[in-house]
């Protein structure tokens, strides 16, 4: 037989049971043969029982947190749980489980209840709630005494902190004075201050009141110290070149007042010893400085202490100075004159006249450092060289007695001779002499039946002279050596060379040629090749050239210019002539120092 079928059986049987019991007799079996059941009685309904219940605390302070716990059992099921708050009840579908807050005593219940409507409960129970009691703030007390004075300053500080409720309510009592914390219900102490600050206090209890007091301010000043001047100084700009333009700003002042300063000066010194002092406790003043400077500030108050600022160093350069000239002018008397020329040497600004005679002073020379002029004069009767100072001073003569004429003088690049060419009784020639006018040596002569030897020019390295000469049949450049041996010609050419000028490094030198169609003009002689090149060529005649110190320039006298000689400056390649002056022959650079 399937399950089914079985299944089918048993809810058969199960039917005829329930019938059986209904009327109050159980069949046994499936037919009419099946034996009689006697009756059965009913069940016994019982209610529902509690498994746990427990209400606690039932007493303590206010608020009072109850934690209430009740759970029932029953076989037909709990369906409500109740929980009774003294008047208030409140219904819940599940266990109860849960904190109940009593302000005041009360009463507490629970109860559940089956799906019979029976019920079991627990309590009420009463719930007894005190007060708490009232807490009173603690009081604090405080006095600080004197609360200024001069440092050191003791201070009296009395402190007290109290509760009404008992000592043991204090949580916390602090002193705090100046920057220090102290931990005491009560003080009366001595505290010394050395600066201002201040004393409070705070007192706490257990419930968290707390009183304060303070801050009380201690006002403390210091004992009056000296305190020293101060100065400032600036100096600006520190180097330059003259004339240098420099501010200067100083101040002395003293944090005791200004009638405190006893002494306040600047002073401005210079390199070679020499002093200014300027009086004063504030300067703002523009200077103007020509040579370089020591500038200190110093300030001194009534107490003695001092300030001072300083040195500063304020460099001033030269600037770089003028190209000068000296040369022969011939306006009404014929003297020796120095132009300064402008800074691209195209014109001169300034004109001074160094000799005053009636003869002729001409051909000037000078001396390595630029302090001294050796130049040629008909003065007395015959020509001679003299020497005289830039500045026109100590006039004396220098070539010695006994020769007919002296005449073109060149100062040797060592200071110590004067070369220049010579005539005397029987000879012509070229000789040097010292400086002061001593030694005296012909470094060689011819007779007067040849051709005149002249325009002598030390060599930069005072090795060598040039000089012209027409012992050849023309005039030459020759060069010799200082002592007039190693003569030898370097030009070599049938036209005429003369005036010749060492280059400043030694590599040229400069001449005039009548090369050009016989035209005068500026030449140049490479002193190692002998190679000669002509400057300019132009239909005017030019004489006289000469280097400048940084042989950048070259001067030199042009004629045919309505017969009029003139000085002009050019480049040393030739180009950009500029007209320096009328009236002018024979110019002679200024040696830079």
């Amino acid at each position: 037989m399937g399950l089914e079928y079985l299944s089918q059986k048993s809810n058969k049987l199960r039917r005829t049971f329930l019938t059986g019991l209904a009327a109050g007799v159980l069949i046994y079996g499936c037919g009419r043969d099946s034996p009689t059941e006697p009756p059965i009685s009913q069940p016994v309904d019982t209610p529902p029982r509690a498994t746990t219940q427990s209400i606690s605390p039932t007493s303590g302070m206010s608020p009072l947190e109850v934690r209430a716990r009740y759970t029932c059992t029953d076989d037909k099921g709990i369906t409500e749980y109740r929980l009774t708050k003294g008047s208030r009840v409140f219904t819940k579908s599940n266990p109860i489980d849960t904190i109940v807050t009593f302000t005041e005593t009360g009463t507490l219940g629970m109860s559940c209840k089956d799906a019979k409507g029976q019920t079991a409960s627990y309590g009420p129970m009463s719930i007894n709630v005190t007060r708490p009691p009232v807490n009173s703030p603690p009081q604090t007390t405080l006095t600080a005494s004197p609360t200024s004075g001069v440092s050191p300053l003791n201070v009296r500080v009395q402190y007290t902190c109290t509760d009404p409720d008992g000592a043991n309510d204090i949580a916390q009592s602090l002193l705090t004075v100046g920057s220090n914390t102290y931990s005491t219900t009560a003080t009366n102490s001595i505290f010394t201050f050395t600066q201002s600050g201040k004393v409070s206090a705070s007192c706490k209890d257990k419930a968290g009141e707390e009183s304060t007091k303070g801050p009380i301010d201690i006002t403390v000043t210091q004992p009056h110290v000296n305190n020293p001047p101060q100065t400032t100084l600036t100096v600006n700009p520190t180097f330059g070149v003259a004339p240098l333009e420099v501010r200067v700003q100083y101040a002395c002042t003293d944090p005791d007042g200004a009638n405190d300063i006893a002494q306040s000066y600047l002073e401005i010194g210079d390199d070679k010893g020499g002093s200014e002092r300027i009086t004063t406790t504030s300067l703002n003043e523009l200077f103007t400085f020509n040579g370089s400077k020591i500038i200190n500030g110093y300030c001194k108050d009534k107490a003695g202490e001092e300030s001072k600022k300083g040195p500063f160093y304020v460099e001033v350069a030269q600037p770089e100075p003028l190209d000068q000239i000296a040369f022969w002018r011939q306006t009404g008397t014929q003297d020796i004159y120095l132009m300064t020329l402008n800074e691209d040497r195209t014109r001169y600004t300034d004109l001074e006249r160094i000799t005053t005679h009636p003869d002729v002073d001409f051909s000037p020379t000078w001396s390595p450092d630029g302090s001294q002029i050796a130049f040629s004069t008909s003065r007395n009767g015959s020509l001679s060289i003299y020497v005289i100072n830039a500045d026109g001073t100590n006039l004396r003569r220098l070539s010695p007695p006994g020769l007919q004429s002296a005449d073109d003088p060149d100062w040797s690049p060592n200071g110590f001779w004067i070369t220049f060419d010579y005539e005397d009784e029987n000879s012509y020639g070229v000789g040097k002499i010292l400086f002061d006018g001593r030694g005296f040596q012909k470094l060689f002569s011819e007779p007067k039946t040849n051709c005149d030897d002249f325009d002598p020019d030390w060599s930069p390295d005072g090795s060598q002279i040039a000089f012209s000469t027409c012992r050849d049949g023309n005039f030459e450049i020759y060069t010799m050596n200082s002592y007039g041996n190693a003569q030898r010609n370097i030009t070599n050419n049938p036209a005429t060379d003369i005036h010749p000028d060492w280059s400043p490094d030694g590599g040229e030198i400069l001449f005039i040629s009548s090369r050009n169609n016989g035209n005068y003009d500026p030449h140049l002689i490479n002193t190692r090749t002998l190679n000669a090149t002509s400057l300019i060529q132009s239909s005017w005649t030019e004489r006289e050239a000469v280097w400048s110190p940084d042989g950048e320039k070259i001067a030199f006298v042009v004629w045919n210019l309505n017969d009029i000689p003139r000085i002009f400056s050019m480049n040393r390649d030739g180009s950009n002539w500029s007209q320096l002056i009328e009236r002018g022959r024979h110019p002679a650079w200024r040696p830079r120092q």
